[in-house]
């Protein structure tokens, strides 16, 4: 297929790109796979409508109306200088699939109301100049996701005023490969925005009643509690607290652990059955 071929399906199937206001650039993308479906193309020049980067580095002007593919590992991307007599070019910004950490956006003035914008493998954003601001037009953004679990039966502290951090020994997912850490049963937020949390606790059954029974997910960086659910339950049955929250706001490096206890006179241990097992989850909610 020619590169005008391709410029033509593209205004059909994915047209986020107009020839009048980008230079006449039309663009096909799958983010991050090799061959002429995943390279913009120039159908006045004939030329290739991207520019690949590796290291840190201030764009130019050249980048402008083009697709800016980031590759390799964490790096800042600096937008270029302009003025109010720019307004209304543009660029996009392609963070490759197999892209490491973060394309770290960053500009003198503001990107939507920030001056820098973490992006990771598979994202994209197509950005306009205002005149005074950067603005986001189009573009994928895919949320954070980690997951941590134990599968083995652990103790859960007596006192429900000193609760247990709980084992979370084993890996769910980790859709960028730095969140979970299993070693120290944490999962770290690694872009400032806002997650739906997770802390499941289910018991063993139980042989006595018990009055109190909670879990609780804690912020240990920024010293608070992010999500609490408190359950009680009678001989036999086996309450489950699930402490939770859909909206939290978190900072860049924040860490997250499970803890929980029971106002209880006889030990009680988690379980460890099936699908049922101690887990901390979080999903970030995209704002950008």
């Amino acid at each position: 297929m020619t590169s005008t071929e391709i410029a033509a399906l593209a205004v059909q199937v994915n047209p986020f790109f107009d020839k009048a206001s980008d230079n006449g650039v039309c663009y096909f993308i799958a983010v991050g796979d090799s061959g002429e479906d995943a390279i913009p193309f120039n159908e006045a020049s004939g030329s290739g409508g991207y520019v690949t980067v590796s290291t840190t580095q201030t764009l130019d002007s050249g980048s402008l109306g083009k697709i800016v593919l980031a590759t390799g590992a964490d790096l800042t991307l600096t937008l270029p200088p302009l003025t109010s007599g720019d307004a209304g070019v543009s660029l996009t910004v392609v963070v490759d699939r197999g892209f490491s950490g973060f394309a770290t956006i960053s500009s003198a003035s503001s990107i939507n109301g920030s001056t820098t914008r973490k992006m990771h493998h598979g994202e994209w954003a197509k950005l306009r100049w205002t005149g005074s601001t950067w603005t986001k037009e189009s573009g994928v953004s895919i949320p954070l996701q980690a997951a941590i679990y134990h599968i083995s039966t652990q103790a859960i502290s007596l006192d429900v005023n000193t609760p247990t951090k709980l084992t979370l020994s084993s890996l769910g997912y980790d859709n960028l490969g730095t969140i979970a850490n299993t070693g120290s049963s944490s999962l770290t937020i690694r872009r400032t925005g806002r997650y739906a949390i997770r802390g499941y606790v289910p018991s063993n059954v139980l042989v006595e009643n018990v009055a109190r029974f909670y879990s609780l997910v804690r912020n240990i960086t920024a010293g608070f509690q992010v999500a609490y659910d408190e359950r009680s339950g009678q001989v036999g049955s086996f309450p489950s607290p699930l402490a939770f929250i859909d909206w939290q706001p978190h900072t860049d490096g924040d860490v997250l652990e499970l803890w929980a206890a029971c106002s209880c006179t006889v030990p009680l241990n988690t379980s460890a059955n099936g699908a049922s097992v101690v887990q901390l989850s979080l999903v970030e909610i995209p704002a950008w």
